[in-house]
């Protein structure tokens, strides 16, 4: 488009020499250094100019050389799928006229945060290996996130709920010290809607209709250490059913024959029924 577009011109007088500069050859700027650097960011470093050559910037890390064409300044970590652990890594910048060398290096943390759950009491629990964890509920459950990391800093949890969004663990949104709450409508708190299972999202206007989340939900977890690594999302399984109402009738033990029920609500703990039920 027009409107987007700018045009610049410059008269090139060939009679005018640009004078040559000679100034040391220095780092002038770069990634902080006092810290280390998380394994998915860039580090970069400037160099002093003159006017009649580039100093050439190489990396290396762990001692070995990095190729990094076309980004002499600026190294990207994330594509070199760093171990776990620390490394060293560091940048060379030469001079090619002199030989001359500086160097700055940086410790990179390449160690992944750890992100453990604790759940409430489930109505059963079941374990597949290969597979999440499920957890049967009939009511609202609470979930707490505790981030660990080798490396000084704290750890921020981050969850998600069916594959949406992430969200920042902050607890309870009245007491950072309790645990998230997931109901089928979610809880209201100052006109806003928190741990919603139903239509809507996880949060929500409190003026929004909602429908019950009831069914079966994948929450995932993962944190962000102080340096910016993110570690792998794990996840659990958690199905909400409604909860059931009062019961007329209790059979327990062994029952023999068939069981008929024609009014009320006929709950069975802890029995063993042979026969058809009706």
């Amino acid at each position: 488009s027009p409107a987007l577009t700018q045009r610049r011109t410059w008269t090139v007088d060939t009679s005018v020499v640009t004078p040559t500069t000679d100034e040391p050859l220095a780092i002038t700027a770069s990634t902080a250094t006092d810290r280390p650097v998380g394994a998915q960011d860039v580090v970069y470093v400037e160099t002093t100019h003159t006017t009649d050559r580039i100093p050439a910037v190489s990396w290396a890390l762990d001692g070995r050389p990095v190729a990094n064409p076309g980004h002499d300044g600026d190294l990207e970590l994330a594509p070199l799928n760093l171990a776990r652990g620390a490394h060293q890594l560091t940048a060379t910048v030469t001079d090619p006229k002199t030989g001359d060398a500086v160097t700055r290096s940086w410790t990179v943390d390449a160690n992944r945060p750890d992100v453990d759950y604790d759940l409430s009491e489930p109505l059963l629990s079941t374990a597949t290996p290969g597979k999440p964890t499920e957890y049967v509920y009939n009511g609202p459950f609470t979930m707490g996130l505790t981030g660990t990391d080798d490396s000084p800093g704290p750890v921020t949890a981050e969850f998600r709920l069916d594959g949406d969004g992430w969200h920042n663990y902050y607890g309870s949104p009245s007491d950072a010290k309790a645990p998230f709450q997931f109901s089928a409508t979610g809880t209201v708190v100052d006109d806003l809607v928190y741990g919603n299972l139903g239509t809507g999202g996880l949060s929500a206007s409190s003026f929004a209709q909602r429908s019950p989340g009831y069914g079966r939900h994948t929450v995932e977890y993962r944190g962000i250490d102080a340096v910016g690594n993110i570690g792998s999302a794990g996840k659990f399984v958690a199905t909400l059913i409604p909860s059931p109402p009062t019961c007329t009738d209790v059979v327990s033990g062994r029952r023999t024959g068939a069981l008929v029920v024609t009014a009320g609500v006929t709950c069975l703990r802890a029995a063993t029924v042979t026969g058809s039920v009706t």
